[in-house]
């Protein structure tokens, strides 16, 4: 599963395991890292999750390197 980036996560019971790869920028106007991501990731891994995560540079966009290296991270 990837999240570039990543909105909310509904609450309730989670089901399965799935790897996470999530990145979100740094300067994220439109899902700021303080209320999403910085708080979504630590929440996944309390839980059991396996995430990579990776902040960068730029705002709330899914930039082509970013696209290739979550598509590398999911095999594909």
């Amino acid at each position: 599963m990837a999240a570039i980036p990543p909105a909310f996560m509904p609450g309730g019971p989670r089901h399965g395991k799935p790897e996470i790869f999530v990145s979100h920028g740094r300067a994220d106007n439109v899902r700021p890292l303080r209320s999403s991501s910085r708080k979504m990731v630590p929440s996944l891994e309390r839980d059991g999750y396996g995430v990579s995560y990776r902040e960068r540079d730029g705002g709330h966009s899914a930039p082509p390197l970013i696209i290739g290296e979550a598509l590398d991270w999911l095999g594909w």
